[in-house]
């Protein structure tokens, strides 16, 4: 006999008689099993059906994680009682063959903890049990015991032993929580898809490719929803799923009470990042799917914003935006496309820039490429959406990885040189995407319902796979700005010590200035210098790869002038600067 797994959930092979939580079961009084016809219902269909229900499978999976349900063998359960899906082999009298404990006999009755039932089903029913030990063919009965408040459903029956049903209507296939919870990680950590999932199953359970099983359809049907909410599931209220970033300012629950009047009040800022992917595109397949959570975790709530949508191009009409910035970057170049065939072009995302948490209803779908001029915008925004400019001080900075691509005149907006805001990176929003990117290619065949809901539980686990690891990071990163900060204080000091006061009295004067009127005095950041270094970059760039006649002759002519600014250049250090002389001695 080979053990290959069993699970704790296979050893509550029943459920103890109790009030029906639906008040609809598909059994009998006599204990026949009522038959009905199967419908060939759409998803969409289905999902609405199974919506009236959820509060009722809640109670049942919050039943089973707490102590309605015992989960041990009772003392005379014979061993492969407990253990229904342990795959056996017998001796054929010449060798070991697989066979299944429902060829040997077995019937598995639900109800009554394993103990035996005094109303069992009269069907024996031949039941598909999905586990991470491939699929299982069982026979077994379900209670149709009457309890003065009704049947116990056979859904209910089914939740009670960790076997969550595909269908709410005489269900014919299950999947282990066990097999759930691994798809489910399995899926966070390495981006498998359902159909590769389902085919790997497949090779357990036959590797000889003689029967193949298909339980995808029910399988994807399978999604998540929150517990313990008294008033049930439809009170959640929106961005309620959301993990959030403890680590962002957050009044009333981590700032102290009076923060407002600090004198370091921009200690309590807070840090937000926005993007656009255009990968994470959904093609238009005329899926008329539902949405079983809409703007209760990341996504904005679909129902409002379509009827934004709606009414922000019956107002304004359909009109291309122009962009005003000088930077060749590839996402405003291409701002105002949309591509024939799809719905959504791509996502936007608003990530805390600090900590790279994505925000509780900080995701939507792109109609048309990326959208600027947010302060225009704005005042078009719903009441709620409103800002109130009196309350709150907003300030606009650029990441320090695109910056370079934004060209002169943007120093007032970077990282590097805006006040209190230490050593905000701000591209981390950038890296984010690795971590979508690979499901990109899945959800784009999906229903609008089923796309969302599956990116907003991968961007669940990014933000929780980032919540644990705060503790040894902050640890790094403090002990790495202690360091830095003692080396930099000194390499700073140093240098200063070269100049003569006068002279550091007036640069400190012109970046005072700078700082109190950016868009009017000269930029002191903007010094021949650094134009020099990223020209230079940029040349070098330039000159790696195979080149043509005409390419070779535009750089041999670029690296000229190039060298001849740094002449002139160096000219300028000897007056400004005169101990480079020194260190170009040396």
């Amino acid at each position: 006999m080979l053990d290959v797994t069993a699970t704790a959930a296979d050893s509550a092979m029943g459920v103890d008689v109790s009030a029906n939580p639906t008040n609809m079961p598909d059994l009998d009084t006599a204990g026949k099993q009522s038959k009905k016809p199967r419908k060939n219902n759409t998803q969409a269909e289905r999902l609405n059906n199974w919506r009236a229900f959820r509060d009722a499978y809640l109670d049942e999976l919050l039943r089973f994680e707490g102590t309605g349900t015992a989960t041990g063998c009772i003392p005379t359960c014979s061993k492969h009682a407990c253990l229904p899906l342990h795959r056996i082999q017998r001796f054929n009298g010449k060798f070991y063959e697989h066979t299944t404990l429902r060829d040997a006999g077995q019937i598995i009755q639900l109800g009554h903890d394993g103990g035996p039932c005094s109303h069992p089903g009269r069907q024996c029913r031949t039941f598909v049990v999905v586990d991470t030990s491939g699929f299982h063919e069982v026979h077994l009965r379900f209670c149709s015991c009457l309890h003065e408040e009704g049947f116990i459903s056979t859904w209910a029956q089914l939740l009670r032993v960790g076997w969550f049903p595909a269908s709410g209507e005489r269900p014919s296939t299950a999947f282990t929580f066990n097999v759930l919870n691994f798809f489910h990680q399995l899926n966070h950590q390495a981006k498998t898809n359902l159909h590769d999932f389902q085919q790997t199953l497949n090779h357990v359970t036959d590797n000889s490719g003689i029967r193949s099983w298909d339980r995808s359809r029910p399988f994807s049907d399978v999604r998540g929803g929150q517990g313990h909410d008294p008033d049930g599931v439809d009170a959640t209220q929106e961005g309620a799923l959301a993990v959030e970033c403890p680590a962002c300012p957050q009044p009333d629950r981590n700032l102290p009470d009076d923060w407002q009047s600090a004198a370091e009040v921009w200690l309590y800022t807070l840090f937000l990042m926005v993007d656009a992917n255009f990968r994470l595109r959904l093609k238009d397949r005329g899926f008329n799917d539902t949405h079983l959570s809409s703007g209760w975790a990341y996504y904005v709530n679909e129902e409002k914003f379509q009827t934004h949508l709606t009414t922000h191009h019956a107002t304004f009409g359909d009109h291309n935006e122009n962009s005003t910035c000088s930077a060749e970057h590839k996402a405003i170049i291409n701002a105002n496309l949309k591509k024939d065939g799809y719905i959504a072009s791509g996502v936007a995302a608003i990530l805390c820039a600090r900590h790279m948490l994505v925000r509780p209803r900080g995701v939507g779908d792109l109609q048309k490429g990326e959208s600027k001029n947010f302060n225009k915008r704005i005042s078009d925004f719903p009441p709620h959406m409103q800002i109130d400019f009196d309350q709150i001080v907003l300030r606009w900075g650029i990441p320090k990885k695109h910056i370079a691509v934004h060209g002169p005149n943007h120093s007032k907006f970077s990282f590097n040189y805006l006040p209190n805001v230490g050593r905000t990176y701000g591209e981390g929003i950038e890296s984010s995407w690795s971590h979508m990117n690979p499901v990109a290619m899945s959800t784009r065949e999906m229903g609008s319902g089923a796309r969302h809901e599956t990116l907003d539980d991968h961007w669940g686990a990014w933000n929780w796979s980032k919540i644990v690891n705060f503790g040894p990071h902050f640890a790094r990163s403090l002990k790495r700005a202690h360091d830095m900060s003692i080396k930099h204080q000194a390499i700073f000091e140093e240098y200063t010590a070269t100049f003569k006061p006068e002279m550091i009295a007036q640069w400190t004067k012109l970046m005072d200035e700078w700082k109190q009127h950016p868009g009017i005095q000269p930029d002191p950041f903007e010094a021949p210098e650094l134009k020099l270094e990223e020209q230079q970059a940029i040349l070098i760039a330039r000159s790696k790869g195979r080149k043509t006649a005409t390419e070779l002759a535009t750089l041999h002519e670029k690296h000229t002038l190039h060298s001849r600014r740094i002449e002139l250049w160096r000219k300028i250090q000897e007056v400004y600067m005169p101990i480079v002389g020194s260190l170009l001695a040396q």
